[in-house]
Order: structure tokens, then C-alpha cells, then sequence
């Protein structure tokens, strides 16, 4: 059984997606699915008459679509240097910790951990995993 949609205002949608495109095409020799396409898929079924644009911020061609403008842009250049950490993962778990979820492109993609009467759970900050 499905819920209806969280809204159904006709929204405009940016979706930035920070990986370089050669971190795509290992997504894709993978068969793992992009991380734009997890948030177009949940924005698809909570506001469907929402539109949303994908843009890739680590290509050298990067551009905002037309129309768009962006305060955090505003005043610099064209191109400009930015930081992106986003290709750091886990390879093991320590002693007492269980992985949850994995596949071939990154085997831990969540795992939990108990201490005492507390749990701890961690994903990556935008986790390759479909939910069914």
C-alpha cells in the first residue's frame, strides 16, 4: 500500500551531484544505482508534478540550468576551486560492529554498533542502497 504524495505543488527542484564522472562510470560498471537518481525517484512519488534538474559539480562543464540562479553562486566567477570529500569509505568493521548493507561497488553501506544499552548505526552520507 502506497501513501499519497507529501505534496502536489508544481516545485522546481535542484539536484547537485557531487561525484566526478569517473566515480559515475564506476557506478555503472557496477550496476550500482547514482545517488541522483535515489532523490528523483523519492521526489517522483512525494511531488509529482514536481520538475527537477540534475547537475554535476565535479565536471568541468558544470553550469546551472537556465533559469536557475543560485545566492551561493552569486558574484563568483564561472569556474571557481571548491573542496569535495566524498570518495572516502569503509573497507572493515571493528570487533562488536555488524554490516547491514553492502554491494560490489562498497561493501559496508550501513552497519550497527551496541554499547551497552545504546545502539549506534552509520550510513554513508548518501548510502547506494535501494530500498524494496
Amino acid at each position: 500500500m502506497s501513501s499519497p504524495p507529501t505534496t502536489t505543488a508544481a516545485l522546481r527542484f535542484c539536484i547537485v551531484n557531487g561525484c566526478p564522472l569517473a566515480s559515475r562510470e564506476n557506478f555503472d560498471r557496477s550496476d550500482v544505482g547514482h545517488p541522483h537518481e535515489l532523490f528523483r525517484d523519492f521526489l517522483s512519488r512525494e511531488a509529482p508534478n514536481a520538475t527537477s534538474d540534475i547537475v554535476y559539480v565535479a565536471d568541468p562543464e558544470f553550469a546551472l540550468p537556465p533559469g536557475a540562479a543560485s545566492l551561493m553562486l552569486a558574484g563568483r566567477p564561472p569556474v571557481f576551486d571548491g573542496f569535495l570529500m566524498h570518495l572516502d569509505e569503509e573497507t572493515r568493521v571493528p570487533e562488536g560492529t555488524v554490516s547491514l548493507a553492502g554491494n560490489v561497488h562498497t561493501p559496508i553501506q550501513a552497519a550497527v554498533f551496541e554499547s551497552g544499552s545504546a545502539s549506534y548505526w552509520a550510513t554513508p552520507v548518501s548510502p547506494r542502497v535501494q530500498l524494496a
